[in-house]
């Protein structure tokens, strides 16, 4: 199996035995994040709609390897990167270097921008939504497995595609490219944890946790796309976008 694959069912792994400890104990309602508008909070783990998400996100992981290796990897050759990872340089010049860096915040927003365009195009289509993203919202109340949790169309159009294209058109490095697949895994299973202090970590946690209750903000991930659009909480809840920040333990601005 690919090793981008690996870590994404670690990240997932490493969720579920915290999901086990706080259904065990009772504590989900103190960690997991606090939305407006929500009657109760979540006690218990819906372990019938976790096993669902989780043989799907499986599905997905065949479907994504063989994309890997059927697809984006010849793209990456004809590119002329080197799949091997037999040279480990990021250029022979200074000038070279310090294109490279310049590449990085590059990559951050072509990645919002691909996420966001594909993203929203699966709401706005009433075919899209209706026949493929749906079923990705079927889980409202979201855990780490369900980050993959999509139809094979949407895994294939937009998941793969926010991951792949970004460093494909920058023509970065294959082993910087697998390693920013391994980040963008530990993101996307962090954005879907549904816990408020893992959500701080991509800070697009607490965000896309919004997403899935109200479905019509934060589409995007690090908000740059739904700032420009106003598609935020803010933008088109305020009122409740107050209320969280008055909940929200230890207080903190967000976006």
């Amino acid at each position: 199996m690919d090793p981008t694959n690996i870590v994404l069912l670690d990240y997932i792994v490493c969720i579920l035995l915290l999901d086990i400890y706080c259904d065990r104990n009772n504590c989900l309602d103190l960690y997991k994040i606090y939305v407006p508008l929500r009657v109760t909070p979540t006690p218990k783990v819906n372990w019938s709609l976790y096993q669902e998400a989780a043989i799907l996100a499986y599905k997905n992981t065949w479907l994504s390897l063989a994309l890997q290796y059927m697809v984006f990897q010849r793209l990456i050759v004809m590119r002329g990167g080197d799949i091997r990872m037999k040279k480990w340089t990021f250029g022979e010049t200074s000038i070279d270097i310090l294109w490279f860096v310049l590449k990085i915040p590059c990559i951050v927003w072509l990645t919002d921008i691909v996420f966001y365009v594909g993203h929203r195009a699966f709401h706005l289509n009433p075919w899209l939504y209706r026949n493929c993203h749906k079923i990705h919202h079927r889980w409202v109340e979201t855990y780490g497995c369900v980050a993959t949790a999509a139809h094979p169309l949407e895994q294939w159009f937009v998941n793969l595609h926010t991951v792949q294209l970004p460093t494909l058109l920058m023509n970065v490095p294959f082993h910087v490219h697998t390693a920013f697949i391994c980040y963008a895994s530990f993101y996307t299973v962090c954005d879907h944890s549904g816990y408020w202090w893992i959500g701080r970590i991509t800070q697009s946690g607490i965000t896309h946790d919004f997403h899935h209750h109200f479905q019509n903000v934060e589409f995007g991930i690090n908000s740059w796309c739904d700032r420009l659009f106003r598609t935020r909480m803010q933008d088109k809840y305020p009122s409740h976008w107050q209320d969280f920040k008055q909940h929200i333990d230890p207080p903190k601005k967000i976006n």
